[in-house]
């Protein structure tokens, strides 16, 4: 009869630990950002382990670019709803192409919409951010290309480390590939690559990000 009731305490208190941490993954519904501001800069040059931003086409051509962007968080609390909008792109530059291209400064300011997370909760790696309306206009083989995203086909970016520390890095997701068929004569679709820093400023600062 002893045994049977330390048994039963015994279940009982494992099956409370386990929904104590289910619940605890359930009530992390929010992130939040240290910062509202940021810069997003895909350049070589500031560290060893980034790349310059580089768009891979169908064809076999690739346009290689340093490129900044400048946006701000909607809010300091980003719930995890897909789809809604958390940030906006408000400035963008781009520099040493390997083929000649501007950005489309009309098509500014860009949406930022939230596409899920990486990794598992409560361990979540990664941010995916949908960046709809990117637009640049390019020469390709000769040929004038014009790449812009939209809702169904956006520029796909992950914030990654992901935990309680600094938030450094913004890897562009080349597992995702946009048409580019009804903008550019060489009727190709492209995927983006590349590893990024993100800064609080141009100068420095680190942002970070926490699961709340």
């Amino acid at each position: 009869m002893r045994y049977c009731r330390k048994l039963l305490i015994l279940t009982m208190l494992a099956a409370a630990t386990v929904l104590s941490l289910a619940a605890g993954a359930a009530s992390a519904r929010n992130f939040s950002t240290s910062e509202t501001r940021f810069f997003d800069i895909w350049d070589s040059e500031l560290e060893l382990s980034k790349t310059d931003l580089s768009i891979v086409f169908s064809n076999g051509a690739t346009l290689r670019c340093k490129l900044t962007l400048e946006g701000r968080f909607q809010e300091r609390t980003i719930p995890k709803i897909l789809n809604a909008q958390i940030q906006e792109i408000t400035g963008a530059s781009i520099a040493s192409c390997n083929e000649r291209t501007t950005i489309l400064a009309e098509t500014l300011p860009w949406r930022v919409n939230y596409g899920g997370f990486t990794g598992r909760l409560p361990e979540i790696t990664g941010l995916i951010a949908n960046i709809i309306n990117f637009g640049i206009k390019t020469e390709i083989f000769g040929a004038t290309c014009l790449v812009r995203t939209t809702t169904t086909e956006p520029f796909v970016a992950i914030f990654q480390r992901f935990r309680r520390e600094s938030t450094e890095s913004i890897r562009a997701d080349e597992t995702r590939t946009i048409s580019t068929g009804a903008f550019c004569s060489l009727g190709a679709t492209a995927r983006f690559q590349g590893l990024g820093l993100i800064r609080r400023t141009l100068t420095g600062g680190s942002l970070v990000m926490t699961l709340i």
